[in-house]
């Protein structure tokens, strides 16, 4: 799996769901294969997440009510 950060890509060898667990608050499951950090997202687009080095993440159909949701709750608690 890659990790990418603000200044590397990194190969990690552990599932998802273990990154999951020990990350902080602020990061937020939206795809089977994708974890965001709310800190970094810029704008909702259709299905995607358009983030602030202007990457797109996928977010599933399934999710999407559910991560918008986290993204404002999130956002909330900045102000």
């Amino acid at each position: 799996m890659l990790v990418h950060t603000a200044d590397e890509t990194i190969v990690v060898y552990e599932r998802l769901s273990n990154i999951a667990k020990a990350l902080p608050a602020g990061f937020y499951q939206c795809h089977k294969s994708f974890i965001v950090n709310m800190s970094q997202i810029r704008r909702f687009i259709t299905n995607d997440i358009l983030l602030k080095n202007d990457s797109r993440v996928p977010v599933s159909r399934a999710k999407y009510s559910e991560t918008k949701e986290a993204y404002f709750g999130y956002m909330g608690q900045k102000f």
